[in-house]
């Protein structure tokens, strides 16, 4: 169990590291953006150019964060998953809550590394058409002229902004899931919990139980200011970067290593629940017993004086067998009657 232990904590340090580099990475998005966002929205081709420069100056930082971020839930799905096995005692109690952990804890990996892996694909294609295409001038000079456009259409900087937008609006969706399965992962658990402290109240704690519900009741109000944000109110990006420094950086990690000093007693705790005691605690003299009975239902097996005969190929007088059928008259019966007068 110290295995999972480590787990815990190992899982807890990455998710503060990964946690940290993406509210960075807002920061810097928020604080040293040049272009003007009211250009933006009305897709000026100088705002998306500036936009791109200084999406592609930041990249490091957004790409460290999310394959940090996988990693993170790859390691946490061990300890989460031997967790639900232990309060489900073996598949016998609390079995919905159980599997709820397992599926939330497997769907958001995998949700993370799939939405990560097309965030990372997204922008790599964006940044080849940003900087290796011609975006400027794509109207034929007759054309621009009949436009009265001169010099630089710039049409090529609109259309990569707009496809842009629609494939990131459904990475963004996507992406946010990961706090609904974060919520589902810690409001399972206080269930299972608490039914498990029905019978045992030693090993998994009341507090630490009542801060895992805080914290999904906080990631799905997480996950309603990221589509808040995505719709694009200004004052959802405030409150998503508080709630992203309380919970991702405080609450969770330090619920992750609590979970990972209670895990041994409740390991432990399981399986002595699942092991027959018959005398004590001490499995030698509980063997002893079992053999014990065994020799008792099958007393010591002898050999005596006719087996040994038997055994040897001879047989005793005394272990003659009678025969089944009738048999003659003796000699001395058909002397007898040979010797009596005749009529």
């Amino acid at each position: 169990m110290f295995r999972t232990s480590v787990l815990c904590w190992v899982s807890a340090i990455v998710f503060m590291t990964a946690s940290s580099l993406s509210i960075a990475e807002m920061i810097f998005r928020r604080n040293n953006s040049t272009w003007s966002e009211d250009d933006f929205v009305e897709l000026d081709p100088e705002a998306i150019q500036v936009y791109w420069y200084e999406y592609y100056d930041r990249r490091g930082l957004f790409y460290a964060a999310g394959f940090i971020n996988g990693f993170f839930w790859i390691i946490f799905c061990l300890p989460t998953m031997e967790m639900a096995w232990i309060l489900s005692r073996s598949g016998t109690q609390s079995i919905g809550a159980a599997v709820a952990i397992c599926v939330f804890a497997l769907g958001g990996a995998m949700i993370e590394w799939l939405s990560h892996l097309f965030w990372i694909g997204t922008t790599l294609g964006g940044y080849t058409l940003a900087f290796e295409f011609n975006l400027s001038t794509w109207l034929r000079p007759d054309v621009a002229a009949s436009l009265g456009v001169n010099g630089d259409d710039n049409t090529g900087w609109r259309d990569l902004e707009v496809n842009h937008i629609v494939t990131v609006g459904m990475i963004w969706i996507v992406d946010a899931f990961e706090w609904l399965c974060i919520a589902g992962i810690f409001i399972s658990t206080f269930f299972a919990v608490f039914n498990w402290r029905k019978d045992d109240q030693s090993t998994f704690g009341a507090r630490w139980n009542g801060l895992g519900l805080f914290i999904g009741l906080l990631a799905i109000l997480e996950f309603s200011f990221e589509i808040v944000r995505f719709e694009g109110y200004k004052f959802a990006g405030p409150i998503v970067m508080l709630y992203a420094a309380l919970n991702r950086i405080i609450l969770i990690p330090a619920w992750i290593i609590s979970l990972g000093f209670q895990m041994p007693a409740a390991a432990a705790r399981h399986f002595e629940s699942h092991v027959p005691v018959y005398l004590g605690n001490d499995p030698d003299l509980s063997l002893l017993e079992e053999l014990t009975k065994v020799d008792q239902k099958n007393p010591t097996f002898t050999i005596d004086d006719d087996d040994v005969q038997n055994t040897s190929g001879l047989q005793s007088p005394s272990a003659a067998i009678p025969p089944s059928g009738p048999t003659s008259p003796p000699a001395e019966a058909f002397a007898a009657f040979a010797m009596s007068p005749s009529d």
